[in-house]
């Protein structure tokens, strides 16, 4: 049995171990044997550590979509470079991901996360935050942080940064941010409370004795914080769960000092939810919507990002689907007038998309990096909207960025650029210049 061979063993490996010799006989041998020459072994190359995988998951038939339409072929877009770069992943990932890019007072801060491999398919069971610098002098530099995943940021008043995000893996996720300084070195961490389960998806700078707020969800509902000039909290509203269980994706600032948040409100699908909360924290009004012009739209439908275009209004954007697994969703788009309450909402024929990556106005347009389907797998495209009901838009896929993912729109560039980036093995980036 099983038990019994343990017990064994372990005296056996004792006596063997330090047991005292046996006087003489065994003297005389172990003496003859050390008379023989050893013969010379062989020296083994170290054996490299190994790299375990999480296996490959096939989502079950019944969860992939049926009768999914093809993507729109997009027209090409040639933009201008503005920059290029390259830096090595940090020991031990293969894939660095870039979700934000800031140009700080002495170099570009890119920050997101990375991974053993990047694979769809592969649960990420090991992600790790990661940091890159690219100083206006000198060569850039990569920072493998904690367990988790920065989301996003934004530049602070004194030319550094302000990240947010989680850290930790799993269901132990907690929301968390930090300061970086205008050389890219790491500055205090700020303390966050959350119950549960929690991510921060969202930071806007502050009004007036205030450094930012910060939005995402904290277990079954939105999580939403003001922050003072120092890091503490200011305030904190309890956004109920009467609707569903919701999150808050993307943030915008009303013009009375005011924060119009919008994500999602989930029940057994999702609709796209706002709210507006007041710059003392208190809850003005809340919604969700519900009716579109255009095509029918897939019934599970979330808001991720809000483009501020001053007395034209807001414009929301998001992707709907049908399934929890399919290769590329619808998108649409939501209007809200300069006070905040909702105009107008479409669904969008001429693109469809797998990721919303980055959101900014160029006059009264609205512009939005889309990463989309392409003969290649992936590719980076260009979705602008405008007009006074966003009856306007147009999407263009960006010239040479098949295969490439992207970090959205550069925050603090003198003029409007996104940033495309290449993700194996090294980090590539390019800045493209942005027009009207």
């Amino acid at each position: 049995m099983p038990p019994r061979r343990v017990a064994l063993a372990l005296p056996l490996l004792t006596l063997a171990c330090s047991a005292p010799a046996a006087p003489q006989k065994a003297d005389a041998a172990a003496a003859k044997a050390e008379a023989k020459p050893e013969q010379a072994k062989p020296d083994k190359p170290p054996r490299a550590p190994l790299k375990k995988l999480p296996p490959k998951i096939a989502p079950p038939p019944e969860l992939a979509a049926k009768d999914l339409p093809a993507a729109p072929s997009l027209p090409s877009l040639a933009l201008e470079s503005a920059g290029e770069g390259k830096v090595a992943a940090p020991e031990g990932l293969g894939v660095v991901l870039p979700h934000v890019a800031l140009q700080l007072g002495e170099g570009l801060l890119l920050a997101g996360q990375g991974f053993i491999a990047y694979d769809p398919q592969i649960r990420a069971t090991e992600v790790w935050q990661v940091q890159v610098f690219a100083p206006t002098q000198g060569e850039p530099r990569a920072t493998k942080g904690e367990s988790g995943s920065i989301r996003t940021g934004m530049r602070d008043p004194e030319g550094g940064a302000l990240l947010v995000g989680s850290r930790g893996v799993g269901m132990d996720v907690q929301v968390w941010a930090s300061r970086v300084t205008a050389k890219g070195e790491p500055g205090p961490a700020i303390s966050l409370d959350s119950l549960g389960y929690s991510d921060v998806l969202a930071v806007i700078p502050g009004a007036t004795g205030e450094l930012a707020a910060l939005a995402g969800f904290a277990d079954a509902t939105a999580w939403l914080v003001s922050l003072d000039a120092s890091g503490a909290k200011r305030w904190q509203p309890q956004l109920d769960e009467r609707d569903g269980f919701p999150q808050l994706r993307a943030l915008a600032r009303v013009g009375d000092g005011s924060l119009l948040g919008v994500g999602v409100v989930a029940q057994r699908d999702g609709d796209p939810w706002w709210v507006r909360v007041g710059s003392d924290g208190s809850e003005q009004a809340r919604g969700k919507i519900v009716e579109f012009e255009g095509p029918p739209l897939d019934r599970n439908r979330m808001l991720y990002a809000i483009v501020d275009r001053g007395a034209a209004g807001f414009v929301a954007l998001g992707l709907a689907k049908r399934a929890v697994a399919q290769d590329h969703d619808q998108v649409f788009a939501v209007g809200f007038d300069a006070s905040g309450n909702p105009s107008w909402a479409r669904a969008l024929e001429d693109v469809r998309a797998t990721q919303i990556r980055g959101a900014q106005s160029l006059g009264d347009a609205a512009l939005f990096v889309l990463e989309v389907p392409s003969a290649g797998g992936s590719a980076v495209a260009l979705l602008r909207v405008a007009g006074e009901q966003g009856e306007t838009t147009r999407a263009e896929q960006i010239a040479g960025s098949e295969g490439k993912r992207s970090a959205g729109f550069v925050q603090g560039a003198a003029a409007p650029e996104l940033l495309l980036a290449g993700i194996e093995g090294e980090l590539t980036w390019q800045r493209a210049k942005v027009g009207p």
